[in-house]
């Protein structure tokens, strides 16, 4: 029998990734945060319309809430956090080249953006959720009380709404406030994408392994899923697979994609 190679169908699906933290994608980009060592990572950003990838060094430590917003100009920015020291930045997708700039006087553990709202979340061990507008981000507005014992609070975005997961619970915004959504998973929330509102249906990660979704474990193979978003009717993992012979390279990281409840092909990654 002949042997097949296997080869990715776009420019796109080729990356080697060493360590990534996060990624982001919207319809003219696709943002993925690598770490390469001493503490520092490197932002790859793939514009759809040039067909290629553009590359901002020393991004900070493992960048996380890597979220777009397109300005009234139609000019395109990426925002995200460092995990490090919770500070944010912000990079132009409209210069030549990348660089990052510092939010004043904004910090966060978590982010997302819907319209000109920024959400985001500051946790110590008590989570509590704010509302800015993103030409004032600084100026925070508090969503209702705190979350207690509730160290990883994240966002997700489906059908233009926004939805918070704190520890076991779901909740979607409206209206000023955070309401329950659906029965609490079996599993502390890591990461979460909603794929349908009536009911509620979602997947998520628990341990930065495991995936699920409101009915319980997916996906039982070998793979280690860490974040987990939804995307025009798909949804998008990044897989933190370990190469088993060499458990000191991430040799097997990559972004996957399900829809209609499978594994497609498509796959971005060293191949």
């Amino acid at each position: 029998a002949e042997l097949e190679l296997f080869l990715p169908e776009s420019y796109e699906q080729y990356l080697d990734l060493e360590n990534p933290s996060d990624f982001a994608i919207n319809e003219n980009y696709i943002a993925i945060a690598d770490g390469r060592g001493d503490d520092n990572s490197v932002l790859f950003i793939y514009d759809f319309k040039q067909k290629t990838y553009k590359t901002l060094e020393n991004a900070g430590n493992a960048p996380k809430s890597l979220c777009f917003y397109e300005d009234e100009n139609g000019t395109d920015y990426l925002y995200y956090v460092v995990s490090s020291n919770n500070n944010v930045y912000c990079v132009d997708l409209s210069e030549e080249s990348y660089t990052q700039t510092l939010i004043d006087g904004f910090f966060c553990y978590s982010m997302i953006i819907l319209g000109d709202t920024v959400f985001s979340a500051r946790s110590q061990g008590v989570a509590t959720i704010y509302s800015s507008n993103i030409d004032s981000i600084a100026d925070t507005q508090q969503i209702g009380s705190s979350y207690p014992n509730c160290n990883n609070p994240t966002f997700a975005i489906y059908d233009d709404s926004v939805y918070l997961a704190a520890n076991r619970q779901i909740y979607v915004y409206n209206n000023g406030s955070f309401l329950e959504q659906g029965d609490r998973t079996e599993n502390t929330i890591g990461s979460f994408a909603v794929f349908g509102s009536n009911p509620l249906s979602f997947y998520y990660t628990s341990d930065g392994e495991t995936l699920y979704d409101q009915h319980g474990i997916v996906d039982e193979t070998t793979d280690t899923f860490s974040k987990v978003i939804y995307f025009n009717n798909s949804i998008y993992l990044l897989n933190t697979l370990e190469d088993p012979n060499n458990p000191a390279s991430n040799d097997y990281c990559s972004i996957k994609c399900i829809q209609n409840g499978l594994f497609t092909d498509y796959e971005i990654g060293k191949y």
